[in-house]
């Protein structure tokens, strides 16, 4: 949707509120971390804005994929198999840091509940990407 403006400025348009929505989430996810770190504030203050923002950049991100903004390359299931085991990771790390845990069954009942949650994330971009690329094909074909 162009308003009526010829291409270039739609173009500039485009670049601009990309650019603005990544300084955005950058400024909220800043934010957020700097609520809960550095200030100490309980996260009931401010978890809908941590709400907000999570599911706007994994829609971002999703909507990417989809739409073709990035050509996604194939990945081999190693592959995919690594990231996931590394988000995993990370994940756990930062949560077993937020809430203090120091027990390894605290940290096993993180792991599992990130586990789960980077799984679906994980399959639901790769099934994006996926059908981001046939889109793309069928565009190519006719």
């Amino acid at each position: 949707m162009t308003f009526g403006m010829d291409e270039r400025t739609a173009s500039i348009m485009q670049r601009v509120c990309a650019v603005l929505y990544i300084l955005t989430m950058a400024a909220l996810g800043i934010d957020l971390v700097v609520r809960e770190f550095v200030l100490g504030l309980p996260v009931g203050g401010y978890d809908d804005i941590a709400m907000i923002f999570t599911a706007s950049v994994l829609l971002f991100i999703g909507a990417v994929l989809y739409f073709g903004g990035v050509v996604v390359p194939r990945v081999r299931p190693a592959q995919l198999a690594a990231i996931y085991a590394i988000w995993v990771v990370v994940g756990t790390a930062f949560t077993a840091v937020k809430y203090g845990s120091t027990s390894l069954g605290a940290v096993l009942g993180h792991l599992r509940i990130v586990g789960s949650i980077v799984a679906i994330l994980v399959v639901a971009y790769a099934l994006l990407a996926y059908a981001s690329n046939r889109n793309m094909e069928k565009k190519i074909m006719s």
